[in-house]
């Protein structure tokens, strides 16, 4: 799990909010891809081609924001998951049968190009979405120096509703009504160097999703499962006085499985 964590570290930090005793402790939504209440737990096993682990999740003490009803997410230890990770000490709401999540979320590919996004209600899930529509969406632009290369970022992390199935099987377990999410980091990263007195911009990372987690949620069950590939190729630089401390590719598979349930 180390290669993991030096390919992707995901770090998640959640801003200061204000709790409320009045909150209710529930969400009561028709139809519900991941039930919040307080003391819901969930245990994950974590597979990936280096080590198997389990995570486990519970919904926390409500908290209100602006007038709006959010839970927190807290895992038991230091989460290993894609998933488990990215919701950890993360603030989760459902609103009109769509899951949102906010809080502040770091990523950082190989632990020299980290990308600080600050989620408001993004979209994980909603049960009245088409296929392939596009549930939420923040893209922007970073500049970083590395190794005294000036370097721009551009990233796009979405979700997108992949398709609606009426049952889904995972470790032998058949799961009814299951919403099918892709989870998805796009990057694209150029260099800029000076020839003569010139600059020259050198595409060092053309446009790809470096992380891609397809999410499966089963109505009153949450997520079920998650395989998430982690990987890159960069571009070939070698006839250019350019270095960049990151392998040329690298890729990685990682499954979440439910193993259970324990609902409040």
């Amino acid at each position: 799990m180390k290669k993991v964590l030096w390919l992707l570290a995901v770090i998640v930090s959640i801003s200061a909010c204000s709790s409320d005793d009045a909150n209710p402790d529930a969400d009561n939504s028709a139809t519900n891809y991941y039930p919040l209440k307080s003391g819901n737990t969930w245990k994950y096993q974590v597979v990936s081609d280096l080590s198997t682990t389990e995570d486990i999740l519970t919904v926390g003490a409500p908290i209100t924001i602006g007038g709006k009803n959010y839970f927190t997410m807290e895992a038991e230890n230091a989460p290993t998951g894609f998933f488990t990770t990215t919701v950890n000490q993360k603030l989760l709401r459902n609103e009109s049968n769509t899951l949102k999540m906010t809080g502040d979320l770091e990523f950082n590919l190989g632990e020299v190009l980290p990308l600080n996004l600050v989620l408001t209600d993004f979209i994980l899930v909603k049960s009245s979405a088409a296929n392939a529509e596009l549930l939420s969406t923040v893209s922007g632009t970073m500049s970083q120096t590395l190794n005294d290369i000036p370097l721009t970022v551009n990233y796009t992390l979405s979700t997108i509703n992949q398709t609606s199935m009426p049952s889904y099987t995972s470790q032998g377990v058949v799961y009814a009504d299951v919403k099918v999410v892709k989870f998805a980091l796009n990057m694209k990263v150029v260099a800029t160097l000076t020839f003569g007195g010139f600059p020259l911009n050198l595409t060092v990372l053309e446009s790809q999703d470096v992380i891609s987690s397809i999410q499966y949620y089963a109505k009153d069950k949450g997520m079920v499962h998650a395989e998430t590939t982690i990987s890159y190729t960069l571009q070939d630089l070698s006839n250019f006085p350019i270095e960049i401390p990151l392998p040329q590719s690298q890729t990685i598979v990682l499954n979440e499985f439910l193993l259970n349930f324990q609902p409040q």
